[in-house]
């Protein structure tokens, strides 16, 4: 009972988002494609410990081709496992092992994408509630589905691609 409470006692819940963009550029030589993406993701959280959190994040985006007439609009939830690592005076690094649920729907038709990532962060403390979180996408293995047949089965390896800035206020 005294573990249970001093855990409590030590743990926190957090609220914030974050406004995340990609930009990537796809050339074979005789042509180009770049696509951009702008996502949004708020989300809450449970800090258990000095190391572990979860929380889970919705998802709103919005994604275009160059070329094409209309974008994807997508929308999902991502649950994830939050572990801090390292931590000096008002920084801490951190990674977000996640899931993400996507739903996507693009002129008359829709895909559901599911995708499974490790995400590295930096959390950036301005004051004792407040943190600014820089979060890239390191490993991710997606999985993509149309009318039941799989669509898209990618993995991917980046450090610079994804990039998302958000707040987090803890209380």
């Amino acid at each position: 009972m005294l573990i249970a409470c001093t855990v409590c006692a030590k743990a926190q819940f957090y609220v914030g988002g974050t406004l995340g963009i990609s930009v990537t550029n796809v050339d074979n030589g005789s042509s180009s494609t770049t696509t951009s993406t702008v996502a949004f993701e708020p989300g809450f959280g449970y800090r258990f410990n000095k190391t572990f959190a979860v929380g889970l994040s919705e998802i709103t985006g919005y994604t275009k081709n160059s070329g094409d007439d209309e974008g994807v609009t997508s929308y999902g939830v991502s649950p994830y496992l939050r572990t801090y690592f390292a931590r000096t005076k008002g920084v801490e690094f951190l990674f977000d092992t996640l899931y993400a649920y996507e739903r996507m729907e693009y002129d008359d038709d829709s895909a559901d994408m599911h995708t499974f990532a490790i995400a590295p962060a930096v959390a950036i403390n301005l004051t004792k509630e407040f943190q600014l979180i820089a979060r890239t996408s390191l490993l991710q293995y997606s999985m993509g589905y149309s009318h039941g047949e799989k669509t898209v089965d990618a993995f991917q390896f980046s450090i610079c691609n994804n990039v998302s800035i958000g707040v987090q206020y803890n209380f």
